[in-house]
């Protein structure tokens, strides 16, 4: 243990009786615990008292360390010495799942604390099974992440580093680190100890979906000895020991991290804890640059993220053990500035139900039977992108509007006839202004949809050239187009997060012409646009297909005959 932490072990002839005093305070909790505190506390110079039991220990709010026999090692403890508020140094733990051994236990914790290293090859090194990275090893800071080969995370954890970190998913028992390679004690497990785990019963492991007769003895499973490090952050469900009562602690994966002598000191928690990066980030790199353990984990505890969350740690060796202090950068500030965005709104998700209903009641685009398709799977990784609260994916949405402005395209462009049928209630609205393609007076109407959360839309139909204006109620945008192929927006546009496209429906040949829509130099759409081709003969139905925002879209559109109206040549379908 010694040499791994980079020390070494010189024997004297004598030593002069020390007395046990010092600013900080050991206690030894039990009986059996009392002379085990006695020779951790002459180890590490500080003070020594004891307390039979719990009630007694908490005439010792200040205590440094605690060494206790495993009888004592439960929640009422661990609560009893992390879970309070405000904590300015966090108390370390030292016992033994084997009370036989806690004198190795106590030696091991205070040549962690004496033979810190001045340097390490590795100075931090982070594993997270969580994020979908490769393996990158430099002298500050590693990481490694779910893909990393199995030969890359051998290596990391192998690393002897200053400080690792390693999250991921765990019973108490093992580790998942990736597909076909699982950190797990039972090579060298007691299989006859009661109460046995699932895999010991049933002869199956789960977390590799293969008999344990096929894993055992293999390279998928990795042994906690493995692990080399002078400070482990263990950051997973039941870190400490499985769920008691339910399985013996002699599977426990941390008692072989402990007890294989090669991590000075644990961090990890001891029931289920909420994983999120965002939580740890700053614990990580107040460790990385040298704070003591019990200052940095008490920075942690304390902290109102960790209190919200009741993300609670504990400290298995010494408070003072810690990293030569080094000025070194954060490489995860922007994650702990990191917060999700805000819930997203009821009309965003009423904006993906009435895709969603148009899809299921769209016909199917000739020649692209996939667009439907598409748009679905890229609308369902866009919703759950909302939901989780992810950081904006900005490819993801353009993807996803993109794929709904190729479907909306694909279908008859009017339309309220597929979501017509969603229609609660219509309400004309006083708006009667004349066509400017033929004259005749329009009809708008309010619909208001059976979709909770659903903006009302708004249509407004010339009874000649059908739909010249479909958008939800509260937008206000229009189209005027001239003969040689130039096309107009008046109004509201989107100053952002739009895509747009011209379709032209030719009624004689079925034929449709399509062009994107371009954006001016601010980001909006441009103002004016001249389709690259002549028109083609009329008549054709010329529309204009916006998609913006969350899920919405607009429908400018006229049936153009060419310069019909006597005031000019102008044709023109604002409301």
């Amino acid at each position: 243990m010694v040499s791994t932490l980079g020390g070494t072990v010189a024997f004297v002839d004598r030593a002069d009786e020390a007395v046990l005093s010092g600013p900080e305070l050991v206690v030894g909790l039990g009986v059996g615990a009392f002379e085990h505190a006695r020779l951790y506390a002459h180890l590490t110079g500080r003070a020594c008292e004891f307390a039979e039991d719990l009630e007694r220990l908490a005439a010792f709010p200040d205590a440094a360390v605690v060494v206790t026999t495993y009888a004592f090692v439960d929640e009422r403890l661990l609560d009893h010495l992390y879970d309070r508020y405000p904590l300015t140094s966090a108390p370390g733990l030292i016992f033994s799942y084997d009370d036989a051994d806690l004198s190795l236990q106590v030696l091991t914790r205070a040549a962690a604390l004496h033979c810190s290293h001045r340097h390490f090859e590795y100075r931090r090194v982070d594993i997270n099974t969580n994020i979908e990275f490769g393996a990158h090893m430099a002298p500050e800071f590693s990481i490694v992440g779910a893909q990393a080969t199995p030969a890359e995370f051998r290596r990391a954890l192998a690393s002897n580093a200053g400080l690792l970190t390693l999250y991921s998913h765990s019973d108490g028992i093992d580790a998942y680190l990736r597909d076909g390679l699982v950190l797990c004690p039972m090579e060298d497990a007691d299989l006859g100890v009661q109460p046995a785990p699932s895999c010991v019963v049933t002869g199956y492991c789960q977390r590799c979906s293969r008999p344990m007769s096929e894993v055992l003895g293999t390279e998928t499973l990795l042994h906690p000895r493995a692990v080399k490090a002078h400070v482990l952050v263990y950051c997973v469900c039941w870190g400490l020991y499985p769920s008691q009562q339910m399985y013996s602690p002699a599977y426990a994966l941390s008692r072989r991290l402990l007890e294989s002598f090669t991590v000075g000191a644990l961090v990890t928690s001891w029931e289920i804890n909420i994983q999120r990066l965002p939580l740890t980030a700053r614990l990580f790199h107040d460790v990385a640059r040298g704070l003591p353990l019990g200052e940095a984990l008490a920075r942690h505890l304390s902290s109102p993220e960790a209190r919200g969350n009741y993300h609670k740690l504990c400290l298995i060796g010494d408070p003072g053990v810690r990293l030569e202090p080094l000025d070194v950068p954060d490489p995860l500030a922007g994650v702990q500035a990191l917060q999700k965005p805000p819930t997203p709104s009821p009309r965003c998700f009423a904006g993906l139900t009435l895709l969603r209903l148009m899809i299921l009641r769209g016909h199917v685009s000739e020649g692209r039977p996939d667009v439907a398709a598409r748009v679905t799977a890229s609308a369902a990784e866009y919703e759950a992108m909302l939901v989780e609260g992810r950081r904006h994916d900005a490819a993801l949405v353009d993807r996803f509007r993109r794929d709904m402005l190729d479907w909306l395209t694909s279908q008859d462009t009017m339309l309220s006839k597929n979501w017509g049928r969603f229609v609660d209630s219509i309400e004309a609205l006083p708006d009667k202004t004349p066509c400017s393609v033929c004259g005749r007076r329009t009809v708008a109407r309010a619909f208001v949809l059976r979709i909770a959360g659903a903006a009302p839309r708004r249509e407004t139909v010339c009874p000649s050239c059908g739909s010249v204006q479909d958008m939800p109620i509260d937008h206000t945008l229009s189209m005027s187009v001239t003969p040689d192929g130039w096309m107009h927006l008046h109004g509201s546009p989107p100053r952002s997060e739009w895509l747009a496209r011209v379709t032209i429906e030719r009624f004689f040949t079925r034929e449709t012409l399509h062009w994107d829509w371009p954006a001016a130099a601010t980001g909006e759409p441009a103002q004016s646009f001249q389709v690259p081709e002549p028109w083609p003969h009329v008549p054709f139905r010329l529309s204009l297909i916006m998609v913006h925002g969350d899920c919405e879209f607009t429908v400018l559109g006229c049936l153009y005959r060419g310069t019909l109206s006597p005031e000019g040549d102008a044709v023109d379908s604002s409301v």
